[in-house]
């Protein structure tokens, strides 16, 4: 029964997050082409099944005591789902969308302490992103949401997440050869923290 609601839980989160993007951050242009091809609601499952095991897997990690914890979470992985979303869409997002969930981020060590297992590595690993966003190797955003998953859950989870992240997009995308053009990397992390959460 607790599996059953989790489940409930988080893809009720992530379809959140895709309605909130579709009804008020998608491009106009999109959005009219997207309705008159008739496919909104199934793009918007397609990546809000995954997204929603993602979130799953997180959940069903924790020891959940008490509700505002609960509540702080699912809030956290909507704005992550949302971040995720646009990524997916548009290749960017808004900056004022990190907000939240860098509040959020500290806010969860108001329940839980802050667990700095392998801190120094994903320090070092922060600035060499830091350093290919800053040659435009990488999205900027995907830089940010490390750092957010470091911040609230852990500096190691963190470093996971990335790493599965990668081995993802590098097998979905092994046979697409146009890999000169930019790819949306944050939905990749967003299903790598639901990976590296289910793992590990």
């Amino acid at each position: 029964m607790t599996i059953l609601l989790t489940f409930m839980l988080g893809l009720s989160a992530a379809l959140a997050a895709a309605a909130f993007y579709w009804k008020y951050l998608a491009d106009e242009a999109t959005v009219a082409f997207d309705l008159a091809d008739f496919s909104t609601a199934k793009k918007r499952l397609q990546l809000s099944l995954p997204f929603g095991l993602a979130i799953d897997c997180c959940l069903v990690r924790q020891n959940y005591v008490s509700c505002s914890l609960l509540a702080c979470d699912l809030a956290f992985f909507f704005f992550l789902s949302l971040l995720a979303t646009s990524d997916a869409f548009e290749n960017s997002y808004l900056t004022v969308l990190l907000l939240p969930p860098l509040v959020l981020a500290f806010s969860r060590h108001l329940f839980l302490p802050l667990n700095p297992a392998g801190a120094l590595s994903a320090l070092l690993l922060l600035f060499l992103l830091a350093g290919l966003a800053f040659l435009e190797k990488m999205g900027s955003g995907d830089v940010w949401f490390y750092a957010i998953i470091a911040a609230a859950l852990s500096p190691l989870a963190a470093t996971r997440t990335l790493l599965a992240g990668c081995l993802l997009c590098l097998l979905v995308n092994f046979t697409d050869w146009r890999l000169h053009e930019p790819l949306p990397f944050l939905p990749y992390l967003f299903i790598g923290l639901g990976i590296q959460a289910l793992i590990f």
